[in-house]
């Protein structure tokens, strides 16, 4: 079946097929995390196929409103200059002061940051301050976008496994010498690898919720998104 990372000494790959079209001719490996993305396309907004031949589409949609949602969550309020110095300060007192959230943000931030250095101790992938870096990015975006569950002690247990999958496998394409297919390149691509790792942290996510869920609205999603 698909699911075979390796194919086997000789086999002939039908034209067409998820393993033609992925592998290439002659490159003899399925990355697991083509496996994840092809569940993890219904949660990108505005998606509407699994289809093979729209994940390059898809992938460059998600990977879009992944960099917007960042760019709406992780501010620096030292950036904002459409805002008065009354407003825009850290000692304002207003509602909508960018500091306000800015302090909530770091103090949620720090509360994920402690959680994610306990990820996996001695395991030196996740020791690497790229990967804490992206996990962090990850679970904060997260609990920003879904008020209602937020964060909470064990997700980044969650995400780990996820994250050593695409991280070792990016990494490997990445490093590959050999040529592969265009749609792999296309679609495993390191310089999106926290992009990517959303959306299937997002699908995860929507099978484990209900384990998650409170009344407790923690912070607030901006209606602007």
């Amino acid at each position: 079946g698909d699911g075979n990372p390796r194919v086997g000494m000789g086999e002939d790959i039908p034209r067409g097929s998820f393993r033609h079209e992925v592998e290439g001719e002659g490159a003899g490996w399925i990355p697991k995390v083509l496996q994840f993305q092809k569940h993890c396309m219904a949660d990108i907004p505005g998606c509407v196929t699994r289809e093979l031949g729209e994940w390059n589409n898809a992938a460059a949609l998600g990977r879009i409103r992944y960099g917007e949602l960042k760019s709406h969550y992780v501010v620096d309020p030292h950036q904002t200059e459409d805002l008065s110095l009354s407003v825009n300060n850290p000692l304002s007192q207003e509602e909508h002061s960018p500091w306000a959230q800015f302090f909530q943000d770091n103090e949620l931030r720090k509360v994920i940051m402690q959680d994610v250095k306990r990820t996996y101790p001695g395991e030196l992938m996740f020791e690497q301050h790229e990967v804490r870096d992206i996990m962090l990015n990850i679970l904060f975006i997260y609990a920003r976008e879904h008020p209602d569950i937020s964060y909470k002690q064990g997700m980044h247990e969650l995400l780990a496994p996820l994250v050593y999958i695409f991280y070792t496998e990016y990494t490997l394409v990445k490093d590959v010498a050999a040529p592969t297919s265009h749609l792999m390149k296309s679609l495993i691509c390191l310089e999106y690898l926290e992009h990517d790792l959303y959306w299937c942290y997002v699908n995860l996510m929507r099978h484990t919720t209900p384990y998650y869920a409170t009344d407790h609205v923690k912070v607030g999603r901006s209606s602007e998104i």
